[in-house]
């Protein structure tokens, strides 16, 4: 079975019909709550926003720490306790020279 339109016949009114004062005033208020919404999730959106750059920064911070304290481990290992590395030895010796 299809479905059934109907037509209707006859145009659109020429004129909009008064909106009551009453009318008016609730459509006021629902474009106020409309607004009131849309700032909230504005600012909803904003402090989200905030907190995960705000953590992507702790994080990249951590790991940027660790990656140095890791080299640092390394660079002391291969030092052995000297001062001058082996590597600016045999890379740089005639800046070494003292």
């Amino acid at each position: 079975m299809g479905l059934r339109y109907q037509r209707i016949s006859g145009s659109l009114p020429k004129e909009r019909r008064s909106v009551s004062p009453i009318e008016n005033e609730k459509n006021m208020e629902i474009t106020n709550l409309h607004q009131a919404y849309q700032s909230l999730v504005v600012q909803i959106s904003d402090r989200y926003e905030h907190g995960r750059t705000s953590a992507t920064q702790a994080v990249n911070t951590a790991i940027v720490e660790t990656y140095w304290q890791i080299g640092q481990y390394i660079v002391e290992f291969e030092q052995n306790g000297n001062i001058k590395p082996l590597m600016a030895r045999v890379c740089y010796p005639n800046c070494l020279r003292i």
